[in-house]
């Protein structure tokens, strides 16, 4: 009897991608898969399921009024999907494979001044200060931020050491191998870090978390900036943001590539040079002018 797709695919997120993905992974495949493509596809023999098939599926989730990035996530899913079929040997090609999709136009990034980011944190209400000047002057992304705990913090040291990430409350390792290190703690810091850990009763706990101790829900650092970013009169970024923030900050600042992809802990210096390639441009053009003033001055 032909296999029907909603009965592979749990197979499938139950004995391959449970093994293969994170934690954190594995919950949004299981998502996808729960809301979008075992909906589309569940009484469907594997077999069944035609390129076409697929083609549409895109096609009416771009017009119920999905982004193409959103989209092109659940199409990633359901080629996954498909491969295992293939290796089953239930189909021989993957139907999925060649599937159009719309093109991404890539979005302007966004972010604020060293000016602003300071009006930020000063606008931030006093209980969650830290988290957002954390966010400012260590450029850490939010799942490592809210997986801190006081003994990854190094006060005598000034050094910050990130090991976990966390998202829905589920702790995997960071976003890559060359994101797990220690990074400076910034001086400024350092007061409101020992005014919090004074308010801990237990040495070992989260830096940022709810009144019982467990972890923060994802989405109130979101609604912490954005009231900040209001009380100031600042235009609404992403919590991201304020990593793309600490980068721009720090190229206007004259820290050289290297140096800043050892803060930012990123694997390889392409995806810094590829993604802030504007501001590249735009710091050595203040570079050239400095040179220039230097060397134009008498005596």
């Amino acid at each position: 009897m032909p296999a029907a797709f909603e009965k592979f695919v749990l197979s499938w997120l139950a004995t391959v991608a449970i093994v293969q993905l994170k934690a954190s992974g594995f919950a949004e495949y299981e998502t996808i898969c729960r809301i979008h493509l075992v909906p589309a596809f569940g009484d469907t023999p594997i077999e069944g399921i035609t390129p076409a098939r697929v083609q549409e599926f895109v096609a009416d989730k771009i017009a119920g009024g999905l982004s193409p990035r959103t989209v092109a996530n659940h199409l990633h899913v359901l080629r996954r999907v498909l491969d295992y079929a293939v290796t089953c040997g239930l189909v021989s090609d993957n139907a999925a494979s060649t599937i159009a999709l719309p093109r991404q136009q890539r979005t302007e990034m966004r972010f604020l001044t060293p000016a602003q980011l300071r009006l930020m944190v000063d606008a931030t209400t006093p209980s969650w200060r830290l988290l957002t000047a954390t966010a400012a002057l260590c450029g850490l992304r939010k799942g490592e931020q809210l997986a801190l705990r006081f003994t990854d913090i190094s006060i005598e040291d000034r050094t910050i050491r990130i090991s976990k990430s966390v998202r829905n409350g589920v702790v995997t390792t960071p976003k890559t191998a060359a994101s797990i290190g220690a990074i400076p703690l910034p001086d400024s810091l350092v007061p409101l870090l020992e005014e919090r850990r004074c308010k801990a009763p237990d040495p070992q706990a989260l830096v940022f978390c709810r009144a019982d101790g467990s972890y923060l829900p994802d989405h109130l650092p979101n609604r912490v900036l954005a009231a900040a970013l209001r009380m100031a009169c600042l235009p609404q970024v992403r919590w991201h943001d304020l990593r793309h923030s600490w980068v721009v900050a720090h190229l206007q600042a004259g820290t050289d590539i290297p140096t800043l992809q050892r803060l930012g802990r990123w694997k390889s210096a392409d995806t810094l040079l590829s993604v802030y390639a504007h501001v590249l441009r735009a710091a050595g053009g203040e570079a050239a002018a400095r040179l220039d003033e230097l060397l134009s001055k008498e005596g």
